[in-house]
């Protein structure tokens, strides 16, 4: 079975791969081209709900729940932070959409030093 046809079907397949990854980057680009007015959008990492998460390009629900899985542990105080603790989020996602992200509602620790703001009686 490695006749024409084979051959024919196999490079079908191939190109409708190349041309659903070309379209994912293309509608990827369009959203970048786009999102500039959007950029006033802000998601509160450490408090937010999971679909207000998943407002954010690459965030979907199995990554929304591994942010706030992690966040209950303890809050996140800046964008490194969260990419090291999150499995699946990595510095081009900060770097595409960082300026959406809000760490002041950070309630367990002062987002520049990591000091503990929490009284203690």
């Amino acid at each position: 079975m490695n006749g024409p046809a084979d051959r024919s079907v196999r490079l079908l397949l191939l190109l409708s791969g190349s041309l659903l990854v070309s379209d994912s980057a293309r509608i990827a680009a369009d959203f970048r081209a786009h999102a500039e007015p959007l950029s006033d959008l802000k998601v509160q990492v450490n408090s937010d709900p999971a679909n207000r998460l998943r407002a954010l390009p690459g965030i979907g629900p199995i990554i929304a729940e591994r942010v706030i899985e992690q966040r209950s542990v303890m809050a996140f105080r800046n964008g490194d932070d969260l990419v090291r603790r999150v499995r699946g989020l990595g510095p081009a996602f900060i770097a595409d959409y960082g300026g959406w992200l809000d760490f002041s509602d950070n309630r367990d620790a002062d987002v520049d030093t990591g000091v503990s703001q929490v009284d203690h009686p």
